[in-house]
């Protein structure tokens, strides 16, 4: 009998090495396969256990592929139409994830973010879904995953868009102490620095014209916060960024 998680963590580490080299195509290929032997085990079985081992392992993949097809939004940027196609196959894989994801926030949180960058108007309208993940990675980094750098990225991405700029300030302040190497400044920064730039473009565009005085001032707001951790970031870190 075939080890079935044994195949997919060999696909999910070809398809990581894939990814490193730039080759993305052969990546998704790797991870669209192990998400096809997982949907395949998950259809043969009913016992509640390995259910959830083979929900937790399509989540992974799930969230993998929807940060493949980030990167390619981000390599894109310059091409709207591409930039907005790779960014709606990011939210659909960050949707299948989130829907069987447990004890974890990971596509959750990835589908609220890349739902703002495709339409800004988002930051208003999920107020409620970006509290909700916020109380959770609260409790994360409280407990299991007080010593990942990540988990406190997330922390201060969140307390942004939540209005707290102190509470993400804070969180992000954890970022040296919980082992960030230079390319996690990097990946965060590069985070901060789409939202900011989706989030000036709607505050500079006719999307203005649609929004109240309390959301604009919000959105404004947020932007300011953005640029102030950007700045915390990159002096805290190794980076010699030029910006």
């Amino acid at each position: 009998m075939i080890d079935i998680f044994l195949q997919v963590t060999t696909l999910k580490e070809s398809a990581k090495a894939n990814r490193d080299f730039s080759d993305y195509e052969s990546a998704l290929e790797d991870l669209n396969q192990a998400v096809e032997v997982l949907m395949q085990e998950a259809s043969t079985t009913h016992e509640d256990s390995y259910k959830d081992h083979i929900d937790r392992e399509l989540a992974d993949c799930y969230g993998m592929i929807g940060g493949i097809y980030r990167r390619l939004a981000q390599i894109n940027e310059s091409d709207s139409k591409l930039f907005k196609s790779y960014l709606e196959k990011a939210l659909d894989s960050y949707k299948n994830g989130k829907e069987i994801e447990k004890d974890d926030s990971y596509n959750e949180s990835n589908f609220i973010i890349i739902n703002i960058l495709i339409n800004p108007m988002q930051l208003i309208n999920q107020k409620k879904e970006i509290l909700e993940v916020l109380s959770k990675i609260q409790e994360q980094v409280k407990g299991k995953r007080r010593d990942q750098w990540w988990a406190w990225s997330d922390l201060g991405l969140f307390k942004l868009l939540s209005g707290d700029k102190q509470g993400a300030l804070e969180a992000y302040s954890q970022f040296k102490q919980k082992g960030a190497r230079e390319t996690d400044y990097e990946s965060t920064l590069a985070v901060l620095s789409d939202l900011q730039k989706q989030l000036q473009s709607a505050v500079l565009s006719d999307l203005q014209k649609q929004l109240q005085s309390a959301d604009l001032s919000q959105i404004t707001s947020t932007v300011q916060s953005i640029g102030e951790v950007i700045q915390q970031l990159e002096m805290s870190s190794t980076l010699k960024t030029q910006r």
